[in-house]
């Protein structure tokens, strides 16, 4: 393959490794292209191939860098935003024109198009593109005209008369940036709700994050295994009241085959009592009992069991949110601080 001069081996390494992507799988290319015929790809695939394409290169690319100018004016009481850029370094910018056959410029005229779209509606009166021109043409003429504190004179006004309109349709680029601020966004919105709960339970190191984590599961384990212990022992008085029942039903019918010698043709007239009678027997030889409990007692600690698991789950529920909320803070917190070790690997590497 050819080797670009837009393309860097660390910038490979981190987008084709998954262990360093968060939001999706990363890139796998497996197909070697360099060879195939493109114009013989039907209309449809070679809009995609290049889309697919552009994107890998621009995600390889060297980073476009623009300087920022924010206005803030003020006169007759009310308050005028302006903003403009001037892009210093097209970086990926080029590399996505030279693909997709856009002009660099409209490129960038797109992706400030695509900020304003995140604008709330109450915002305060914004400048034009036309007039983002004038303020690069002033500031390229004098570079402290828009010094802050600075003063200037009205030359002219303008009302400008104009109807709503909805917002432009994605295209598969906007679409994308669109997902990535998203997740840029959610990620700090998450990020500051890990940390406020933090403080509301006074945790201010990593490591007490990792104990509560740990004790909080140990908690939950142990109620779980507690409540499981008392469930089992309901469904043992449960079977065993069963037998017990059982046993005393069926006791006579039991005696009397007994007295017939075991006989057969008594048997097969009276098998469903004597086969019970010969469980709840086995069930109590299992248990080894030498004398049977009274159903009555067995009831009244069955309530009591019922009772104590009752407790217990309560118990249980608190614990198992307690334990959700220490480990997502957790994995939130690893993942924060891994993003932050692969940022310190990327500078000392560029350094």
């Amino acid at each position: 393959a050819r080797r670009s001069r837009y393309l860097h081996y660390d910038e490979q390494v981190r987008v084709l490794d998954s262990s360093k992507v968060s939001d999706h799988h990363a890139i796998l290319p497996t197909e070697n292209v360099y060879d195939a015929v493109f114009s013989d790809l039907p209309e449809g695939e070679q809009k995609i191939l290049s889309l697919l394409a552009a994107r890998l290169l621009v995600t390889l690319g060297n980073p476009c860098r623009f300087t920022g100018y924010h206005l803030k004016l003020t006169a007759v009481g009310q308050t005028f935003k302006a903003s403009a850029k001037r892009i210093t370094d097209f970086g990926w910018k080029e590399v996505e024109s030279w693909i997709l056959g856009k002009r660099v410029e409209e490129s960038a005229e797109a992706s400030e198009d695509d900020v304003k779209q995140g604008k709330e509606s109450n915002a305060e009166p914004e400048v034009s593109g036309n007039d983002s021109n004038k303020i690069l043409e002033a500031l390229s003429a004098e570079p402290d005209y828009f010094a802050e504190g600075a003063s200037m004179k009205i030359m002219d006004a303008q009302l400008r008369e104009g109807t709503t309109k909805p917002k432009t349709r994605f295209t598969e680029s906007s679409l994308l940036s669109a997902m990535e601020r998203w997740a840029k966004i959610f990620n700090v919105k998450q990020m500051s709700k890990v940390l406020l709960y933090l403080q509301e339970h006074d945790i201010r190191d990593y490591e007490e994050l990792k104990e509560k984590a740990k004790s909080s599961a140990a908690k939950f384990h142990e109620l779980s295994d507690a409540i499981k212990e008392k469930e089992a022992r309901l469904q043992d008085i449960a079977d065993l009241k069963m037998q017990i029942i059982n046993y005393a039903k069926t006791r006579d019918v039991y005696a009397e085959y007994r007295k017939t010698g075991y006989s057969k043709r008594y048997l097969e007239s009276h098998r469903d009592e004597i086969l019970l009678h010969q469980a709840a027997k086995k069930a109590f030889d299992k248990r080894e009992l030498k004398k049977l409990p009274r159903v009555k007692d067995l009831s009244s600690e069955y309530g009591n069991i019922l009772a104590e698991k009752r407790k217990l789950y309560e118990e249980y529920r608190v614990a198992k949110k307690e334990m959700m909320n220490y480990q997502i803070a957790k994995q939130d917190i690893d993942r924060f601080l891994k993003i932050d070790e692969e940022q310190g690997r990327q500078q000392e590497k560029t350094r």
